[in-house]
């Protein structure tokens, strides 16, 4: 393909970068697609095994796909930027009931917002455990 031509369709078009699994489904989507694919979903139900809120116990076919930072606001649909909550606990992030933070094992934890949390560590939260 001549130069010309890529620089051309590079102009006129767009060009997305996706990342994709070892069986081809695409995990990482960007801001293209603002809906996560059936490929998406089935990542996010592997990883979080249900709705992710603790005490929760709605399994994954009960759950919807959440961006962890609002799409609107330039978040992006990608399985590392997702979340599976079910429909009560998806509204309540959208209306700012519930906030969703990193824990120290870059994992997605649901929280109630103004209140003080630890998040421990697997060992940390054993040493404290010991204690009581």
């Amino acid at each position: 393909m001549p130069p010309s031509l890529v620089a051309k369709t590079i102009c006129d078009g767009f060009v997305q970068t996706a990342i994709v699994g070892s069986n081809g489904e695409i995990l990482k989507l960007g801001r293209r697609q603002r809906l996560y694919s059936r490929g998406q979903r089935r990542a996010l139900a592997v990883r979080d095994q249900g709705c992710i809120t603790p005490g929760c116990w709605k399994p994954v076919g009960m759950c919807e796909a959440h961006h962890t930072s609002r799409w609107v606001d330039g978040g992006l649909t990608n399985t590392d930027d997702g979340v599976l909550l079910c429909s009560l606990h998806h509204h309540m992030a959208h209306s700012e009931e519930l906030e969703l933070v990193r824990d120290r094992g870059n994992r997605w934890r649901v929280l109630r917002p103004g209140w003080q949390y630890r998040l421990l560590t697997r060992k940390r939260y054993r040493e404290v455990k010991s204690r009581c």
